[in-house]
């Protein structure tokens, strides 16, 4: 009776045991298709350098309309902004663009700028400010107005572009570096404002840092811009965001951009 009771314990607790290690495997077969879906699912962080830049490339400089840009930018969200789906953007980065009378310009600019961010892998949105008015134009305080406005958007870095500049090579990029970086070396003029604040600035080498200029007709020069630049450097401090006073714009959000219009 003993016997027979501890065989019967002996083959309860065996059973017992299996159970558990039934019920433990099929539990460590769970947790492994759980981990390994949420491993397959977890997003990496984009690429510094994406795979897909091409490097040197030709601009495309024929005219394409919005329509058509539209239909073939198809991974753009309204107001020209972009967020990579298959990795997680660090970077979240607004493109000023100051304008005025350059339509065909600017749809150059797009034709070849979209795709270029698009390949770089960054999350960005494009706007263009638009000096309405006919007073002489004024980049920068449409910069300013771009930069203010565009903190709205909870960007980390700005880039200043101009409208007829298009960039020769994919591996320029408008992410955002450790400090002021100057894209379009090759047609360098004027960094006053950056080193009268005693900052450095960041070069790409010439090979990479290449932009076609689209030809336009000339504005009448200000003739009174080298007697402000004599004593710019004092007026730094005390001019620029600081004193920038302007109206509100009108916002109109386009699939392409996000248009700024604004009354100097």
């Amino acid at each position: 009776m003993n016997t027979l009771l501890r065989k019967q314990r002996g083959r309860s607790f065996r059973k017992h045991l299996s159970d558990v290690a039934y019920c433990m495997s099929i539990s460590c077969v769970i947790l492994y298709i759980i981990f390994t879906y949420v491993e397959s699912n977890v997003e990496s962080i984009c690429l510094s350098i994406p795979s897909q830049l091409e490097g040197s490339i030709e601009p495309n400089l024929s005219i394409s309309s919005y329509e058509e840009m539209s239909s073939k930018f198809k991974w753009l969200y309204t107001g020209g902004h972009y967020s990579p789906k298959y990795c997680i953007a660090i970077q979240n980065v607004a493109i000023i663009i100051p304008f005025r009378d350059r339509e065909e310009h600017l749809r150059v600019l797009l034709n070849n700028l979209h795709p270029i961010l698009y390949r770089q892998q960054i999350m960005y949105t494009v706007y263009v400010i638009e000096q309405a008015d006919n007073k002489p134009f004024n980049k920068g305080k449409l910069n300013n107005i771009g930069y203010i406005e565009a903190l709205k958007g909870d960007h980390t870095c700005f880039v200043f572009h101009d409208v007829d500049l298009i960039p020769e090579n994919d591996k320029i990029s408008y992410g955002c570096p450790r400090s002021p970086m100057h894209l379009s070396r090759e047609i360098d003029k004027f960094n006053y404002r950056i080193i009268a604040n005693g900052l450095s600035i960041y070069r790409y080498r010439e090979s990479l840092a290449r932009y076609t200029m689209l030809k336009h007709r000339r504005t009448p020069v200000n003739t009174a811009r080298f007697s402000l630049l004599e004593d710019s450097e004092s007026r730094f401090p005390m001019d620029g965001l600081s004193s920038l006073v302007y109206i509100p714009p009108k916002v109109e959000v386009h699939q392409l951009f996000t248009k700024l219009t604004v009354i100097d």
